[in-house]
């Protein structure tokens, strides 16, 4: 059995999950169980924006409702069917992929961590989700893998 029919046989049992039972999954897996931003364990939260979906901690998830990205709990939310997908077919490892993509901390640029002061922590993500400073583009991430690859 090749490696793509094995991805597609388990999207497809994963797809007949109820939206709600696929988050909890999801977020399972090892890269969502941490902040896509700022690294912080426990991802309590699932946020999407114009074109990305990932998990998030409680501090990041505030930041991004002034971005007014919509943010749900992971545990005390419905998701609809739609919402489930998108976090499937992107999550953390895809979402850092695209908008972190360019980044070379090299250049002097730091990744946000639990210490990170406010202020910088929303200047930080501005750049990522809303200048997109360090996207790359889609054809780039044929190859990455999807949040469904992880679980």
């Amino acid at each position: 059995v090749s490696t793509q029919s094995t991805g597609t046989q388990k999207n497809q049992k994963m797809s007949r999950k109820k939206p709600e039972d696929l988050v909890l999954e999801l977020r399972k897996a090892d890269k969502n169980r941490v902040c896509v931003d700022c690294g912080v364990r426990g991802a309590n939260y699932a946020v999407f924006g114009k074109d990305f979906a990932s998990f998030n901690c409680t501090r990041c998830a505030s930041v991004h409702r002034e971005f007014s990205h919509r943010v749900k709990g992971v545990t005390a939310s419905k998701f609809n069917k739609a919402e489930a997908e998108q976090l499937q077919s992107q999550g953390n490892a895809w979402v850092n992929a695209r908008y972190l993509g360019s980044l070379s901390e090299s250049r002097g640029t730091q990744l946000p961590d639990s210490d990170t002061e406010l202020y910088k922590l929303k200047n930080f993500l501005r750049s990522k989700y809303v200048d997109r400073v360090w996207s790359v583009s889609y054809t780039h991430l044929r190859a990455h893998e999807t949040c469904a690859d992880l679980v």
